[in-house]
């Protein structure tokens, strides 16, 4: 089932916008829809997409294949435009999800009350709420994903884990997606079972940690000039996660520390499987601490050897041997 909409009230505009604006916003829109096709997602079109009028006067379909005074695009950016939609497909949800004729948003909602993540994909140019954002009102209502960049791929790939319930092995293949920038051991899915919480008890930690580790654990690492004590400091008050580096007495217990080896011919980097050809285990003597006692991720902060210097996950467990 889809999961990308094309959400046609993003292109109906007021007014004609400056024309470096619109630009931009459409280069983030084709970059948006590359990237979701990169996954192997389709993407929806809504069937009256090209008689929105992008300008007063000015429907899609004449802005895009009809010279225009009005808005005077670069026709390269077009040209790439007119291709990036026709890629994407149309598509009648099946008998039980919407009514045929409903807008994008009420499809999405649709999908998302029986538990499908979904997401509408806007050009970004109106002041409508864009990100996350509830469209109906109730503490039940589903978050809506309103995306205009691929930036925000990650966030919404993060949502699934518990609107779909993803088991341990669908949580590792969805983690790909929604923690790009980390790499990941094979076979972490069945190390869910060393933590001593439940599988769903602790699966919203380990989400809440990784996304963590994902967008600022390296920056804040090189901030703290690579001390550990700077850095676990930094990481606490910031985005209260707790990750430190082994202490001494740990680091000199060689049985100790080997637990801490992974040893690994490659690694998942976004979806895809990057060989490691670095001779050697990967040492993940940092961790965060999902409780103060125990559950650990243990990790490398990076190593350009390993994948291209991401941080590297390598073990999931309640409490190595200290």
């Amino acid at each position: 089932m889809p999961r990308f909409f094309v959400e046609e009230a993003s292109f109906r505009l007021d007014a004609p916008p400056p024309v470096d604006t619109l630009e931009e916003r459409l280069q983030d829109f084709i970059a948006l829809i590359e990237a979701c096709r990169n996954k192997g997602e389709p993407i929806v079109l809504p069937k009256d997409l090209y008689e929105i009028e992008i300008a007063p006067g000015l429907p899609l379909y004449d802005f895009l294949f009809r010279p225009s005074t009005e808005l005077k695009v670069e026709h390269l950016l077009l040209r790439a435009l007119q291709v990036a939609l026709n890629r994407c497909v149309e598509w009648t949800p099946p008998t039980g999800i919407a009514p045929i004729e409903v807008t994008t948003v009420d499809l999405v909602h649709a999908l998302l009350d029986k538990g499908h993540g979904a997401a509408c994909l806007c050009l970004g140019l109106r002041s409508d709420p864009l990100g996350l954002s509830k469209v109906r009102a109730g503490d039940d209502a589903p978050t809506m994903h309103f995306l205009t960049t691929r930036e925000m791929l990650p966030g919404f790939y993060r949502s699934l884990f518990e609107l779909e319930d993803l088991d341990k092995d669908a949580y590792m293949a969805n983690a790909a997606h929604a923690f790009p920038d980390i790499a990941f051991a094979p076979g972490l899915s069945a190390q869910f079972s060393r933590f001593t919480t439940s599988y769903r008890d602790v699966r919203p930690e380990v989400t809440q940690h990784l996304a963590v580790l994902n967008d600022h654990f390296q920056a804040i690492y090189q901030q703290a000039d690579h001390q550990p004590d700077k850095t676990q400091k930094l990481l606490n008050s910031s985005h209260h996660v707790d990750a430190s580096r082994e202490s001494d007495l740990t680091r000199h217990n060689r049985k100790a520390m080997r637990e801490r080896d992974v040893s690994v011919d490659h690694v998942l980097v976004a979806g895809s499987k990057v060989p490691v050809g670095i001779g050697r285990p990967v040492r993940c003597e940092w961790h965060t601490k999902i409780k103060p006692t125990t559950d650990r991720i243990h990790f490398h902060p990076g190593d350009k050897d390993v994948a291209g210097g991401r941080l590297f996950v390598g073990i999931f467990h309640a409490h190595l041997q200290t």
